[in-house]
C-alpha cells in the first residue's frame, strides 16, 4: 500500500534529528520547528516518527489505503477539496487526495502513521548542508504505508488552541566569547543553516582567524562584518567565528518562524533561567493534546 507525491511545494522529509556523528562532522539535522513537529507526533501517539516539513507551496497526495494522519502548523488542509483542518488527527480515505498549504510563519508538519523511510545513520531527516538523508522529496515518488486498526484510536485528537504563540524573543546564554549582541535586530535571509540578521549599528567586527572549534544549532556567531549569524539544525559541526552565546532550547524552534524583514530581539538569561523556560515547556508540550477519550463516549 502507497502514498504518491502529486506536488511538492518546498518540503522536506525531518524526524527528531541525526544524533550521535558529530565527532566525524555529520550535522544534526531534524525539524526546524521542533515545538510543531512535537505536537504531530504526540496527536498520533508517537514520537520521533517521519514527517513532511512543508514549508511553502502545495503538498500533495494521494492513497491506495485508508491512513490516519496528524498536522500541525498553520495551513491550509483539504481532502478532495474539502477544507479540513489543521492542529488535529485525520483519516483520509482510499483513492481520496489530500493537500497542506502553510498559510502562516514558519512549516506546517503532515505525520502519516506507519509512513516507511529509508533511514541515513539513524535518521529520516534530509539535511541541506551535508546532503545525507533518505530519497528526497519529488513529484511522482512514492512511500509504502503500513496501518493497522489499533491506528485509529487517536482519530479526533486535537490541540488545545492556547499552546502556540509567536514571540520572537531569544534567551540566550552568553559566551564564550565576550561580544554585546543583546538588541533588536533584523531577520536579513534565513535557511535551514543559519539566520542572517543585520543591523544600522552592527556589534563589533568577529574574528575570521580563530582556528576551529565546536558549533551547534542556536549557536550566535559573529563574522567580520559584526552582524550575526544563528545557526539552524543543519548548520556544520565546527566553526572559525566568534560566538557571542548560545540560543536557549525552549526558543530554537522560534527560529523556523522568522522571515526576511522581521525584527526579533535577543536578550542574554542565565542558566537557570533557561532550565526553567525548558521546564515550562515541556509542560506545555504535555497538556497541549486532547483526545476524544477525554470527553467519554461520542
Amino acid at each position: 500500500m502507497t502514498i504518491k507525491i502529486v506536488q511538492t511545494g518546498i518540503t522536506l522529509l525531518q524526524d527528531a534529528g541525526r544524533f550521535g556523528f558529530s565527532e566525524i562532522g555529520v550535522p544534526r539535522s531534524g525539524a526546524f520547528d521542533s515545538y510543531r513537529y512535537q505536537l504531530c507526533c504526540a496527536l498520533v501517539a508517537g514520537e520521533n516518527i517521519p514527517a513532511f516539513e512543508i514549508f511553502s507551496g502545495t503538498f500533495e497526495i494521494t492513497t491506495d489505503q485508508d491512513l490516519v494522519l496528524a498536522i500541525v502548523g498553520p495551513a491550509q488542509v483539504l481532502v478532495d477539496g474539502k477544507m479540513s483542518f489543521s492542529g488535529q488527527t485525520l483519516s483520509v480515505g482510499n483513492g481520496q487526495k489530500l493537500s497542506v498549504t502553510p498559510t502562516g510563519n514558519g512549516p506546517a508538519y503532515l505525520v502519516i502513521t506507519g509512513l516507511q523511510v529509508d533511514m541515513v545513520l539513524n535518521s529520516a531527516s534530509n539535511d541541506s548542508l551535508s546532503g545525507l538523508g533518505p530519497k528526497h522529496v519529488r513529484v511522482g515518488t512514492e512511500f509504502n504505508v503500513i496501518t493497522n486498526i489499533e491506528d485509529q484510536r487517536n482519530v479526533g485528537s486535537f490541540i488545545d488552541a492556547k499552546t502556540e504563540a509567536d514571540n520572537f524573543t531569544f534567551r540566550y546564554i552568553p559566551g564564550p566569547h565576550e561580544i554585546a549582541v543583546s538588541g533588536v535586530w533584523k531577520v536579513f535571509s534565513t535557511t535551514r543553516i543559519g539566520i542572517r540578521l543585520e543591523s544600522d549599528n552592527p556589534t563589533e567586527p568577529g574574528s575570521a582567524n580563530l582556528a576551529s572549534f565546536p558549533v551547534m544549532p542556536g549557536c550566535i556567531q559573529v563574522p567580520p562584518s559584526g552582524q550575526p549569524v544563528i545557526l539552524g539544525p543543519d548548520c556544520g559541526t565546527t566553526g572559525g567565528y566568534r560566538v557571542a552565546g548560545v540560543v536557549i532550547a525552549a526558543d530554537l524552534h522560534l527560529l523556523a518562524r522568522l522571515k526576511p524583514g522581521m525584527d526579533l530581539e535577543l536578550r542574554s538569561v542565565t542558566i537557570d533561567e533557561a532550565k526553567l523556560a525548558q521546564a515550562r515547556l515541556s509542560q506545555l508540550l504535555a497538556k497541549a493534546i486532547i483526545r476524544p477519550s477525554g470527553f467519554g463516549s461520542w
